[in-house]
């Protein structure tokens, strides 16, 4: 059997921890891949006594020190898995389990376009975001990575979005309205409509209005910036209901 994880350079004190659910003795090994899939560290084949448990430290191992990507167990049937970590200077432990089977290489060449409101406060939002994304095999564009400045941007980022297979937007509070809540950028409101048609996942800020022309095509995952860790479990589900893993 296979159990997938991912592993991000931002992550600290992360580690996996295994059980064996069985009455007998259990065998595993870990390979490790970068963001491209290829093989960047294997350990040895290891045993998990009866109804024991194994817990690998990740900060040892120098060949995916600086780097971010995914890892898969070989283990035989009767173990379960759960990745376990923390983000650099973050006091909350997360434990996220591990997904059963391979991991998603095939969707190298599988375009998402983000679509955010390029304020300060949410850059480290689209950092934490695209770097997840990435880690999961997705490849990623964005109006902060446009690849043809002899265009103009809204040609760029039109051309991003009609050659993505699916978008991913960020409806974070960027203007107050009246009644005391929040709108997204306009910007994002926009580039939702012209990926109309594609499937699409709305990452939304607590507080932030909806509208209703998108609210019955789209995903959604709510988060709060304290919370930036369950955001990121909730993506995991939210892809895998839109069936893009």
């Amino acid at each position: 059997m296979y159990l997938t994880g991912q592993y991000d350079i931002f992550w600290e004190g992360s580690e996996i921890f295994m059980t064996n659910m069985s009455d007998e003795q259990r065998k595993y090994s870990i390979k490790f891949y970068d963001s491209n899939g290829g093989v960047v560290h294997e350990t040895d084949v290891q045993v998990i006594k009866p109804f024991g448990s194994e817990i690998v430290g990740l900060k040892n191992i120098k060949n995916i020190e600086g780097k971010s990507g995914l890892f898969v167990i070989y283990s035989d049937v009767g173990i379960s898995g759960e990745y376990r970590y923390r983000l650099i200077g973050g006091e909350l432990r997360t434990v996220v389990p591990l997904k059963e089977g391979l991991p998603p290489f095939s969707l190298k060449g599988f375009t998402v376009f983000i679509s955010y409101s390029m304020r300060p406060e949410n850059d480290d939002l689209y950092s934490l975001v695209s770097r997840f994304m990435k880690a999961m095999g997705f490849t990623i564009v964005s109006a902060s990575e446009r690849g043809k400045p002899d265009l103009p941007p809204g040609v760029q980022i039109s051309r991003m979005i009609d050659e993505s297979n699916a978008l991913l937007a960020m409806l974070t509070k960027d203007t107050e309205t009246k009644n005391a809540k929040f709108q997204s950028a306009q910007n994002v409101i926009d580039e939702i409509g012209q990926a109309t048609g594609k499937p699409t996942i709305l990452i939304v800020e607590e507080g932030t209005e909806i509208p209703s022309n998108i609210q019955t095509r789209a995903t959604y995952v709510d988060f709060k910036r304290s919370n930036q860790d369950e955001m990121l479990v909730n993506l995991i589900e939210k892809i895998r209901h839109t069936k893009l893993i």
